[in-house]
């Protein structure tokens, strides 16, 4: 339902909302449970679908190896990954999950900078948050 936000109407956004708060979902960013499990398929989403990652072949090739060096240093192992224009997925095994979303949050922040700076739009948010589906361990 996240996807489809900008196309639902007012009445739709309270009832999702509500079906939210109802499960004590957060409203706008999901939980993540440290320590939980072992595996975790995460999905890092660029913000408003919008393709800063497609930018170009180059910079899709640049991120999927720093995105691979970021994940090598940060998670016990990497199963899978894709990058794609407008997000990411990875299957990765990491024995704290909040750490390796921090690691992963900074990573994005620097690669934010400097693409901000290549566009010449500085403060513009690329990367919103995380979602991680696991297998308990």
């Amino acid at each position: 339902m996240g996807y489809l936000w900008r196309q639902l109407d007012e009445k739709q956004r309270e009832e999702l909302l509500e079906w939210r708060r109802m499960r004590d979902h957060p409203w706008h960013s999901p939980p993540h449970r440290p320590q939980l499990w072992t595996f975790a398929i995460s999905h890092f989403g660029g913000l408003l679908h919008r393709r800063y990652i497609g930018h170009s072949l180059a910079r899709m090739d640049n991120f999927a190896g720093d995105l691979l060096a970021a994940l090598s240093a940060h998670a016990n192992q990497t199963f899978a990954w894709c990058v794609v224009p407008n997000h990411y997925h990875t299957l990765v095994e990491a024995a704290d999950i909040k750490s390796l979303i921090y690691q992963i949050g900074r990573f994005h922040g620097r690669t934010s900078h400097a693409w901000n700076a290549e566009e010449h739009s500085r403060g513009q948010k690329v990367f919103f948050r995380a979602v991680e589906r696991a297998r308990l361990g």
